[in-house]
């Protein structure tokens, strides 16, 4: 992402110079200001308004944006979020991103021409060399749930690897000797870091071939968990332990076993490494590891305020939401 510092270097003029072309051409001379104008349309510059908005009147105006706002974590971090930036006096506005990194990117440009003071957003790959570009052009935001590595980057997030890795011990205390795990696509970081966690904990244990004790789904959904779990059952694999990730196809495993006539806890143990809330709720009560998408929200709107408040002007930090195991009749 070009910025003020790229047009000065490419026009060979400072970038105070830039400056007074882009915020008023009158202060400059019409052949500085063309040249720099050249050198813009070029590489494609669009104005910062977050930033540019920082110096004048805030908007107290943030945006979200999430893949699905409809999906447990997700909705529980945008009620997080919006409870805070009331407290504060701040609207919000939200953006589905449907997990596409190009529709992100699109509305992260609407953005930078809108006027909000910042953003917070849980993206498709955190570690993009994108989002420290962006964080280097002025603009203010927020990782949350999924997190860069970057220390250049703030972020709210979760032990993914150790949520997994705690909920694997669970079924291995309990006596379960062939343990599966359902698991998402691993180019979305949570679910990679829950699939390390799973093996890392199997590993330790003594189990063998434990890289091939997953079953990988597209999408989290109650479809796509009975799916998987059905067919694993009818592999001849037969499971006593299944590590899910979420509490869609945890609720579809649920049924796909019931129709199988196993019973829980007896025939097969299942936990969630990855529970919103609903895990106790449901006709089974399902042990999870649970991850609180509201904390985590709020958690992300404090630090997006701290860092408006602070203009920009503040060091980078990485936060981890612990989570809470709640063990139930599943296990």
């Amino acid at each position: 992402m070009s910025s003020i510092k790229d047009i000065a270097k490419l026009a060979n003029v400072n970038i105070s110079t830039v400056s007074r072309a882009l915020n008023d051409k009158s202060k400059v001379s019409k052949e500085t200001y063309e040249k720099i104008m050249k050198v813009v349309k070029e590489i494609g510059y669009v104005p910062n308004v977050l930033a540019k908005g920082l110096k004048g009147k805030r908007m107290m105006m943030i945006a979200v944006l999430v893949p699905f706002s409809d999906k447990p974590i997700f909705s529980g971090a945008i009620k997080g979020i919006e409870r805070v930036a009331k407290q504060n006096g701040y609207s919000v506005i939200v953006f589905n991103t449907e997990d596409n990194p190009e529709e992100e990117k699109v509305n992260i440009h609407k953005l930078n021409n809108m006027l909000v003071d910042g953003f917070i957003c849980a993206p498709f790959n955190p570690d993009d060399d994108y989002w420290v570009q962006l964080g280097n052009s002025g603009t203010l935001f927020v990782h949350m749930v999924r997190c860069s590595d970057s220390n250049k980057i703030n972020s709210i997030g979760a032990d993914y690897y150790k949520a997994a890795y705690d909920a694997t011990n669970v079924l291995i205390s309990r006596g379960c000797r062939n343990i599966y795990s359902i698991n998402g696509l691993f180019n979305v970081k949570p679910f990679q870091k829950r699939y390390e966690g799973f093996c890392a904990a199997l590993s330790k244990a003594g189990f063998s071939d434990v890289e091939n004790r997953v079953e990988l789904t597209s999408e989290n959904t109650y479809e796509l968990g009975y799916d998987a779990v059905y067919k694993l059952m009818k592999s001849g694999e037969k499971p006593d332990g299944l590590v899910m990730v979420s509490d869609a196809q945890t609720m579809g495993a649920l049924r796909a076993i019931k129709e199988l006539g196993l019973k829980i806890p007896d025939d097969i143990k299942i936990i969630n490494c990855s529970g919103h809330g609903i895990s106790h709720m449901l006709e089974t009560r399902v042990s999870v590891v649970e991850v609180s998408g509201e904390r985590i929200g709020a958690a992300a709107m404090e630090r997006l305020l701290e860092i408006i408040l602070n203009n920009g002007n503040i060091e980078s930090q990485q936060t981890i939401i612990e989570s809470e195991l709640f063990l139930r009749e599943s296990t």
